[in-house]
């Protein structure tokens, strides 16, 4: 009640939602009806939603932009794919205002191991922290398209001001960075001596996800323009940090 616009990031993750789709049903589509049947109660007038590339799967085309069509094949992209229809259906049943952000790879401090593929940072700094080669599996060509968290918290907040509406917008970089890239500049960065340890391919959710960043420049005004390098260096740093408290504690 009162409340003039809100902020939707709730979400079970990937994995979580592929061993247990109930649950992924549950928290991502029953909840999601949750929140925007609370917000049409209370008159909220604008809800900036989150969302996910995971609705495209793997890249029919390069970049991605926000008509490219549904390809997911996991069921926390059927998830989000229905929390997209659903959020519009309400802006046309109600008049609920909403922008949906598809956040691609976010990386910055704080990161969890629960994503799919941006966990793939937090492992390879545990193992450079004991010294020890970074495991890429298959080849490292598997590409992604890496934005900084303070990039997305940026345009979180500049969407709630901004004039678009009822639609969906890419947060990210159009950047293309392997993970044998990222793992060859976050061995750099720690200063380790070691290579990269290239294991047997296992199965993959996506192998290739690079955005397209123009809409959300232009409608939001709010470019992802963290350099991935800078981005990385301070969530080494606080990596560092964060495990020294650690063990004192």
């Amino acid at each position: 009640e009162g409340a003039d616009g809100a902020f939707h990031f709730a979400a079970l993750w990937l994995l979580h939602c592929q061993e247990h789709p109930r649950d992924g049903f549950d928290m991502n589509v029953t909840g999601t009806f949750n929140v925007l049947d609370a917000c049409r109660a209370a008159g909220v007038k604008r809800l900036v939603f989150s969302l996910s590339p995971s609705v495209c799967g793997d890249s029919l085309r390069e970049p991605i932009d926000e008509s490219h069509p549904f390809n997911n094949t996991t069921f926390y992209g059927v998830s989000k794919i229905v929390g997209e229809v659903m959020v519009h259906a309400f802006f046309h049943r109600d008049g609920l205002e909403y922008v949906g952000l598809r956040h691609f790879n976010v990386h910055g401090p704080r990161r969890d191991y629960k994503g799919a593929y941006v966990a793939a940072i937090m492992r390879i700094l545990d193992s450079l922290d004991i010294g020890e080669a970074p495991k890429v599996h298959g080849d490292g060509k598997q590409a992604f398209d890496f934005v900084s968290v303070r990039d997305c918290a940026r345009a979180n907040v500049a969407t709630m001001n901004a004039d678009a509406v009822g639609r969906c917008h890419n947060v990210c970089t159009g950047r293309k960075t392997s993970i044998g890239e990222l793992a060859e500049v976050l061995i750099g960065l720690t200063g380790q001596q070691v290579g990269v340890d290239y294991l047997p391919v296992e199965a993959s959710l996506v192998r290739n996800r690079i955005g397209d960043p123009m809409a959300a420049i232009e409608d939001l005004s709010c470019p992802a323009d963290t350099d991935l390098i800078q981005g990385l260096r301070k969530l080494v740093s606080w990596h560092t940090d964060h495990m020294r408290a650690l063990q004192v504690n």
